[in-house]
């Protein structure tokens, strides 16, 4: 069993990529940036300049709606207020018809509106520009155009847009891989404050890549953007001291800042929680505890809870041994990309664990989770092929 990360928590001002799982390793791995999660919630609290204070006006007005997540009566004041000329207002426009707050979802109106408020100068409807590009949602998905109005928003002084272009250089989407390049952009963004950013400089420096290994930079980073705010970083500094990585290896400390961030709604942490518990890291092995936390962290939405929690299944490890429900478990985890979760779906399938006994099919799985990058499945692959 091993313990992944799953899609993590974002920030509620305007859409970013967040953190994803590491390696296909025994134990947690870091949170990496990726483009993968859901949008954040529209922006509510920061006033573009108007052109117009009649605009200006409606948009207060619609402010404190928007405020109480009345929706519906905040939709006319935008309405009147983006007429008015407000780009707040028309940004916020899009994020209604994004989400389908007060209003049917309609991505084409979100493009509208965004479009709109970036043409008129807005960085945050820039930078929303760039994320339906990167998503792919209500528009062909073009990294090209993504990043393009990332730099825009960027030039303009948005720091999510600099932390995405970090993001795009990390993946290499639309552009070739380039840690360098990635390490500069969430540099700038940090610098200028941005939490997310502050905490994926520090995985790139505890993975070295972009530069030297440096532990203690990895963990001032991570500090800061847990200063800040970040859940993902305080899970990150958990890790840090679960695995020993700059400092002494402390699973009580490590368990701290699992809760903290468990506390602060981090799906990660509840996954990392689970698997102190089953590994009888800092304390007694209690199965029941790690069911009970990656059972958490599976219902919001974490792959690496669905994988454990059909590890326990399967194994017989606090429940009873169900290989429906092991199987149930590894495919949503497998569904949402987690590789750890093909392989033993392949496993079942090899061994007949709850149905027939299927190479074919074992072997198809093996190939996805090889081409996830998982090793145990290229040796699972070479074992068939030997049969």
């Amino acid at each position: 069993m091993v313990c992944l990360l799953g899609v993590g928590l974002f920030k509620a001002t305007r859409p970013q990529p967040v953190s994803i799982g590491g390696s296909s390793s025994a134990t947690p791995a870091p949170l990496a940036a990726a483009l993968n999660s859901p949008s954040p919630t529209p922006l509510v609290s920061q006033v573009s300049p108007s052109p117009s204070p009649s605009g200006a006006d409606w948009f207060a007005q619609a402010q404190r709606y928007l405020d109480t997540k009345d929706f519906a009566n905040a939709l006319p004041l935008l309405q009147k207020a983006a007429a008015g000329g407000n780009t707040s207002a028309m940004n916020n426009l899009g994020d209604l018809y994004y989400y389908g707050r007060g209003v049917a979802r309609d991505y084409g109106k979100t493009r509208e509106w965004y479009q709109k408020a970036a043409d008129a100068g807005n960085p945050i409807a820039m930078a929303n520009l760039g994320w339906l590009y990167a998503k792919g949602d209500g528009v062909a998905r073009d990294y090209d155009k993504a990043r393009e109005w990332y730099q825009k928003a960027a030039a303009a002084g948005d720091t999510d847009a600099m932390y995405n272009l970090g993001v795009l250089y990390r993946d290499g989407k639309g552009v070739a891989q380039d840690y360098d390049k990635a390490r500069e952009w969430y540099q700038k963004a940090a610098v200028a404050g941005n939490r997310e950013a502050m905490n994926n400089l520090g995985w790139l420096y505890e993975h070295g890549l972009g530069g030297a290994q440096d532990y203690d930079k990895a963990r001032d980073w991570f500090q800061k953007a847990v200063d800040a705010g970040s859940p993902d970083a305080m899970n990150n500094l958990g890790l840090l001291y679960e695995h020993g990585k700059g400092v002494a290896q402390d699973y009580d400390k490590a368990r701290e800042w699992y809760q903290k961030a468990v506390d602060a709604g981090s799906p990660h942490a509840m996954n990392n929680l689970g698997w102190l518990y089953g590994h009888g890291l800092g304390g007694a092995r209690d199965y029941d505890k790690a069911r009970e936390w990656y059972q958490k962290a599976a219902e919001a939405g974490n792959p690496a809870g669905m994988n454990n929690l059909g590890w326990l299944y399967e194994y017989s490890r606090g429940v009873a041994q169900d290989y429906d429900k092991a199987r149930e478990w590894y495919q949503k985890a497998a569904d949402a990309g987690n590789a750890e979760a093909m392989y033993y779906l392949g496993g079942l399938y090899e061994y007949g664990k709850g149905f027939a006994q299927d190479y074919d099919k074992a072997r198809e799985w093996y190939q996805k989770a090889a081409n996830g990058g998982n090793r145990d499945a290229k040796k699972a692959l070479e074992r068939l092929r030997q049969k």
